[in-house]
Formats: structure tokens, sequence, C-alpha cells
């Protein structure tokens, strides 16, 4: 299975501020390690993170690079930069969502299905698309 990973799916592992998505977390990592799952995210959930690392959470430069450096040396993750703004401009007219979450939308390979806690984000990909992490087996 290849998975796309949202931005709370990081911050989870980073923050740890909830013990049973962190848990659900380690298992997509420990998953993909095995090679059962791959794995990609995208520039605007590296850019999402680095922004609430820093606004939100208040943590320093130094500290984010670690984070975004962790999951830039990830084995084998695809990292999706294209994005597809008329698209996503598109979704967010139609259904009144942060753009960020319309242009990870855009950026969703084919083959891959979105992994996200976030149930607006799931709901924009579509059932059939998404997945919740507690669903990963």
């Amino acid at each position: 299975m290849k998975l796309f990973l949202d931005t709370n799916i990081f911050m989870r592992f980073f923050i740890k501020d909830n013990e049973q998505m962190v848990e659900q977390v380690k298992r997509i990592f420990f998953l993909a390690e095995t090679g059962k799952y791959k794995l990609a995210t995208s520039t605007i959930v590296l850019t999402e993170i680095m922004y609430t690392l820093q606004s939100f959470y208040k943590l320093e430069v130094k500290d984010i690079e670690k984070y975004i450096a962790s999951i830039l040396e990830m084995k084998n993750l695809l990292l999706v930069d294209r994005t597809e703004f008329h698209k996503a401009f598109e979704l967010y007219r139609k259904h009144n969502q942060k753009i960020s979450d319309c242009l990870i939308t855009t950026q969703l390979p084919k083959d891959y299905l979105l992994c996200s806690f976030d149930n607006k984000l799931r709901k924009l990909a579509g059932k059939t698309r998404s997945l919740h992490p507690k669903d990963i087996d």
C-alpha cells in the first residue's frame, strides 16, 4: 500500500501530545521500514510543519531544521513538489476549506491514499482516496 502522509501525522510524532496518535504514527513508520508501505508527503506539508512548529509551538530554528531533516532523510520517501493551484482554488471555492488542504489534495499521487487524522481533509480527498491512521493494518 502507498500512503501520502499529512502534516498532522508528523506533528503528532514530533510533539507527542497524544499517546494514542503517536502509537498509530509509529506503526505506520514501522510498516514502512519493513517494506509493507511506501510513503509520500509534499512540500506543502513540510511548509505547514515548519510554520506550525515556529508560530504555535515556538520552537527554535535549529529544532525545526532537525525535524524537517529527519523527514527528508526517510528512506524511499516520495516528496511531491508539484501543485495544481487552479484545481486547488476550485476545491477551495466549492468546499470552503483551507487553501493549504486543497493544495495537499491536488498533490496526492493517483496510486496513494491520503493518511491523516484530519476528518475535513480526508473528506476533501474522498472516502476511496483516504484513511485514518487507526485503520492501518
